[in-house]
């Protein structure tokens, strides 16, 4: 019959203790992660927490925003690439912001990041860099082509009341990509939800309709085209709809025109 050895029994409690205490210490040596001061409304992105994070900020603000962001990323084993992620926030002087999500925007270069991550490996420490970008809005004449515009955000008069908008982008995909856009006020942004501003398309899902949302400011109009339901590769019609900005009124009207295609007349 087998017989337990009581000395093994006697010193396990005493072992388990042991290797517990080795684990809690090591746990107490790996600094806590903290989200540095200005930045604690990044606090809900829980799941960047566990990643390379990259913070940064503009000193620069613009119409009462100043923006914020921040960067995580991954390389892969040998370093030969990484793949970075950006959330931005506008912050208003009110306390108030906008948020803008999961863009591909880089924070920092490839090398820049490589250095970070072999930081970071030893200290677990994130760090604060300059955010450099172009604040400035675009200039308001001429005609303006949204195809393949990828800003995370941008000031841009869109109403033709004289007065800057704030566009965020709402997709970062280059399909049916579009801004949400927004009213500056002193009590903080203010969305339109009125067309054409809802879903302020840039790009759309039809590789024949690449023009996506078009600013004439000389005419003073804003065109958006789709494709009539039925509408094929083939052969189908284009809808364009024009929105004419209306002195008398300080609105918008709208207008709407077809044309009739075939494959290779577009």
């Amino acid at each position: 019959m087998f017989t337990p050895n009581l000395k093994i029994w006697i010193f396990l409690p005493i072992i388990f203790t042991i290797i517990t205490s080795c684990v809690n210490s090591g746990d107490s040596v790996k600094p806590k992660r903290e989200t540095p001061e200005e930045f604690e409304f990044f606090q809900d992105c829980s799941s960047y927490s566990a990643c390379f994070r990259v913070f940064a900020k503009s000193d620069e603000s613009l119409y009462d925003y100043k923006p914020y962001a921040l960067m995580i990323g991954w390389m892969d084993t040998a370093r030969c690439y990484f793949s970075p992620i950006t959330a931005y926030r506008l912050k208003h002087k009110s306390g108030k912001y906008v948020s803008v999500e999961n863009t591909d925007d880089q924070l920092l270069s490839y090398w820049e990041f490589r250095d970070f991550v072999h930081y970071s490996l030893t200290s677990y420490k994130d760090t604060v860099v300059n955010l450099d970008i172009d604040l400035r809005p675009f200039k308001e004449k001429g005609r303006i082509n949204f195809a393949g515009t990828y800003y995370p955000f941008l000031f841009l008069d869109v109403t033709f009341d004289g007065r800057p908008e704030l566009l965020v982008r709402k997709n970062s995909s280059s399909v049916d990509s579009y801004y949400n856009v927004y009213e500056l006020t002193d009590l903080g942004p203010r969305k339109l939800n009125q067309e054409p501003y809802i879903a302020f398309k840039t790009t759309v899902s039809s590789w024949m309709l690449g023009s996506g949302t078009v600013i004439d400011y000389d005419k003073k109009q804003i065109v958006q085209t789709k494709l009539k339901e039925g509408s094929c590769a083939c052969h189908g019609t284009f809808v364009y709809v024009t929105y004419t900005y209306d002195e008398k009124t300080e609105g918008l009207t709208r207008t709407i025109e077809m044309k009739d295609y075939e494959v290779g007349e577009h």
